[in-house]
């Protein structure tokens, strides 16, 4: 049924090259009633992030939309799209900085052959740097790509001296903040 729903050349289009799209909720229009069904899709369209770690960063997230969907079902299997509703949201920015510490600790992660090499010709940003265990344990600094999702994880020694680990993944996006 959800692939109804954002597969509809009304909605479609706007999640095909989005930075991020998720189904919020789906299920039957009123309860007990499986025949009328919907799906709330949000979108995303673009991220943008200005600034740097030492200054600090403004994140903006624009195209931002939700698509209410109606669907009729009629068993065994056929989902028909009976109407998209969209609203149109405005756009949402947040900025992220940081302390003296924590650049020391970001400036390590990103000096470190490794962290270099895998984040080479990738634009990025730093999302936190955060102690661990009250900083005993080091600082845990998250490096994200700019309107994409792969990440870093860098663990940076308690004497912000050098990287204890990297973990490298591929995540969705955080929306609304870091």
């Amino acid at each position: 049924m959800v692939s109804a729903v954002t597969n509809s050349s009304e909605v479609k289009p706007h999640i095909t090259n989005a930075y991020y799209y998720l189904v919020m909720r789906d299920g039957a229009a009123s309860p007990g009633n499986g025949t009328q069904l919907f799906a709330d899709v949000y979108v995303v369209g673009a991220q943008t992030v200005t600034g740097n770690w030492t200054t600090g960063y403004t994140m903006t997230y624009t195209g931002r939309q939700i698509f209410n969907g109606t669907v009729q079902y009629t068993e065994p299997s056929t989902y028909n799209v009976t109407g998209i509703a969209v609203t149109s949201l405005a756009n949402q920015s947040y900025q992220i900085s940081f302390d003296a510490t924590q650049e020391q600790a970001i400036g390590v992660a990103l000096a470190n052959s490794t962290v270099k090499a895998d984040i080479g010709g990738m634009a990025y940003f730093v999302t936190f740097a955060d102690p661990q265990v009250n900083g005993t344990l080091g600082y845990w600094v998250q490096i994200r790509q700019v309107n994409g999702y792969r990440s870093l994880g860098v663990l940076v020694n308690s004497d912000l001296t050098e990287v204890s680990e990297v973990v490298a993944s591929t995540s969705y996006p955080n929306i609304g903040g870091p």
